[in-house]
């Protein structure tokens, strides 16, 4: 059923502001409609803040490992938001070595057929007009390099030869010259097993840290608690020396909301919202009826505030519906130890009990039917 709504205005002076908004969400019955939109700094620091945690949330959710175990830590001391900026920075870390250790792994499979060398040793022979190039050149064509140069055959691949040709001057000899590495295949191989051990023990700390995707969750919450005080606070209008704002109660919380204004003196109206007006949405339901709700969350169906809510007469089409389309008692009678399992599996966690009781409804709609 969609909850009656009526429309409220509350004064309270400019000074008061803060504690009257705290109030207001310590009664937990209106819902706020900004007068002017909400920004500043404490805003933008909130918002912030969240970006981080979620940052930090789903770089940890890629590196949960049951191997380990949450620390004793105290969250009195704890700084979340340190972790979370840590989590972040680590993770930034392991992508850079990782695509490095690409590269340099790249680099390998392309040098590799060469050997080690010192590309800077090839590099001061320069100076003494001592010319090293690197080739890739045709076995076919290797003959019809000019005369007056060394050639070196370093390797053969498929019809390939990688040459080194040495000269006293620069020579063209028609073929394109190859780009010498920065440093050689041994120092390379080096490098790429650091990173790989450096990786490895980035892994195994963000591993270590998955465990605080609970409580990083638990302060973004907060935290979007957080934003909506400050949201609701620098919605507020403003005249002189009184602050107002206004917002959406529901019709048998209204004599709540009254009581509280009386009781911090502030000035309130209370009336029916108009047509033009955006009404919530406020939808309460028995809890046998309301077990329907996972399916309209998945859909994101909201009846608007002067539509009819569909949710008791969709549990019953979509119970018939299940029973008719599956129409067999053994499927039914399958579907409903799968869910017997998952929900004892899963009992710990009450926000997955509706969904439960509706299986256990279509379960036993299909084994009636079938």
């Amino acid at each position: 059923m969609i909850v009656p709504m009526k429309k409220a205005t509350i004064v309270a002076q400019a000074k008061d502001a803060a504690s009257s908004v705290a109030a207001l969400r310590a009664l937990g019955v209106v819902h706020v409609e900004h007068v002017t939109v909400p920004d500043g700094a404490d805003v933008a620091r909130v918002k912030d803040d969240i970006n981080l945690m979620e940052q930090a949330e789903a770089t940890l959710s890629g590196f949960k490992d049951k191997k380990h175990f949450a620390p004793a830590l105290k969250e009195d001391v704890y700084d979340w938001r340190k972790t979370a900026r840590h989590v972040i920075d680590l993770y930034k870390r392991l992508e850079q070595l990782q695509e490095y250790s690409r590269r340099i792994s790249k680099e390998i499979g392309i040098w590799q057929e060469w050997g080690d060398f010192n590309p800077d040793a090839i590099s001061r022979l320069a100076h003494e007009n001592i010319f090293i190039r690197l080739y890739r050149i045709p076995a076919n064509e290797i003959k019809n390099l000019p005369q007056g140069i060394i050639i070196k055959k370093i390797s053969r691949s498929q019809g390939v030869i990688n040459t080194a040709v040495i000269s006293t001057s620069e020579i063209d000899v028609g073929f394109q010259q190859l780009k010498l590495p920065r440093t050689g295949l041994k120092i390379m191989r080096q490098k790429l097993i650091e990173d790989k051990v450096v990786i490895k023990s980035i892994i195994d700390e963000l591993q270590k840290r998955a465990c605080c995707v609970r409580r990083l969750s638990e302060a973004r919450k907060e935290l979007y608690k957080q934003l909506e005080f400050h949201q609701a606070l620098g919605g507020m209008g403003q005249a002189q020396d009184l602050v107002y704002l206004s917002g959406y109660v529901p019709q048998d919380r209204a004599d709540m909301l009254f009581n509280e204004a009386k009781k911090e003196k502030w000035g309130i109206i209370i009336n029916d919202p108009s047509a033009s007006d955006d009404v919530p949405t406020l939808i309460r339901n028995p809890e046998w009826v309301s077990i329907i709700s996972p399916v309209f969350k998945v859909l994101e169906i909201v009846p608007g505030y002067k539509e009819f809510d569909i949710s008791l007469w969709f549990l019953v089409f979509l119970s018939v519906f299940f029973g008719i389309l599956i129409g067999d008692a053994g499927y039914g009678f399958i579907f409903l130890c799968l869910t017997m399992f998952a929900a004892a599996k899963f009992k710990d966690a009450p926000q997955t009990r509706p969904l439960f009781a509706l299986f256990y409804i279509l379960s036993s709609s299909a084994i009636v039917w079938g």
